[in-house]
C-alpha cells in the first residue's frame, strides 16, 4: 500500500454549498473524507501521483445520508518496450553472404545488462515490457554474420516524466555496416 497519497474530493452539495476537500491515504493505502455533506455528481481525483504511474481517471461519486462510500484506485506502472530492426545501411536488405539473423542485442539500465535478444530471420527482435525510467539503452554486443559490430549506445527515450500512458510501443530501426572482404 502506498501511504501519503493526496486524493481531492470536490462539487457542490445537495444544499448549494461548496465541497472542497483533501485527504491522505495512511499506512494501510486509505483516504478517509469526514463529514462530507450530502451531494451526488462528486469529482473524486487522485492528485500528485508519482510520475512512475500513469495519472488514473478521475471518478465520480455520491455521499448518502447514514452511508458509507467506498471507492478505489489502481495505480498501474507506466512500461515500455522496443522492437528492434536490423537492416543494412546501404540496401536495407542483406548483401551477399551476410545476415541480418543471429546479431546479439543487449538492453541496458545505466551500465548495467539487464536483457540480450537475438535477432530473427528478419532481423528483428521484440523486447519485452520494462518499466519505464531514465537511462535505459539498447546496444549491439555481437555483430551478425557480414556485418560489423556497432559499439553505440542508443536511447530508447522511455522516460516516465515524458509517457503519461501505460505502454510506449516504439517501433526503432538500427542500420549496420557491412564487413567488406577484399578478395586476394
Amino acid at each position: 500500500m502506498n501511504e501519503g497519497v493526496t486524493f481531492h474530493l470536490s462539487g457542490t452539495s445537495l444544499s448549494g454549498l461548496a465541497v472542497d476537500e483533501y485527504a491522505k491515504t495512511d499506512r494501510s493505502g486509505k483516504a478517509y473524507f469526514n463529514d462530507v455533506l450530502i451531494g451526488t455528481g462528486y469529482v473524486l481525483e487522485e492528485v500528485d501521483t508519482a510520475i512512475r504511474y500513469v495519472i488514473p481517471e478521475n471518478q465520480t461519486t455520491a455521499v448518502e445520508w447514514n452511508s458509507i462510500t467506498n471507492k478505489s484506485f489502481t495505480n498501474i506502472l507506466k512500461k515500455w518496450n522496443v522492437t528492434v530492426t536490423k537492416s543494412d545501411k546501404e540496401s536495407g536488405t542483406p548483401q551477399g553472404d551476410a545476415s541480418l539473423a543471429g546479431a546479439v542485442y543487449g538492453i541496458f539500465k545505466g551500465k548495467q545488462l539487464i536483457d540480450t535478444y537475438t535477432t530473427d530471420s528478419n532481423g528483428q527482435f521484440t523486447t519485452k515490457y520494462y518499466i519505464c525510467g531514465d537511462d535505459w539503452s539498447v546496444r549491439e554486443m555481437e555483430a551478425s554474420e557480414g556485418y560489423l559490430l556497432d559499439e553505440s549506445a542508443y536511447h530508447i527515450g522511455a522516460e516516465a516524466k515524458n509517457t503519461p500512458w501505460n505502454t510506449i510501443p516504439p517501433q526503432t530501426m538500427w542500420p549496420s555496416r557491412l564487413l567488406k572482404k577484399k578478395l586476394l
